[in-house]
């Protein structure tokens, strides 16, 4: 490094770019939970309304945890 270069901080992401991977991450866990629940539905410990339910409930509670959390860092 050439001496008197500064460090610069990363570009901000915009809104969309923010978006975007909340999308995709919970996208992700809504996939991961569906098969988790396929499992125990398969096992018999869950009937296949009980996991579509669960499911939803997790993903929108992560959501909107999510959104308060990004609403909060922006202040």
């Amino acid at each position: 490094m050439k001496p008197g270069a500064h460090f610069t901080s990363a570009p901000k992401k915009s809104p969309k770019e923010t978006d975007m991977t909340k999308e995709t991450i919970l996208g992700l866990a809504r996939h991961i939970l569906t098969f988790g629940g396929g499992l125990l539905v398969t096992n018999g410990y869950l009937e296949s309304g009980e996991v579509e339910v669960a499911v939803g409930a997790i993903v929108t509670l992560a959501g909107l945890a999510w959104s308060a959390w990004d609403k909060q860092a922006r202040q």
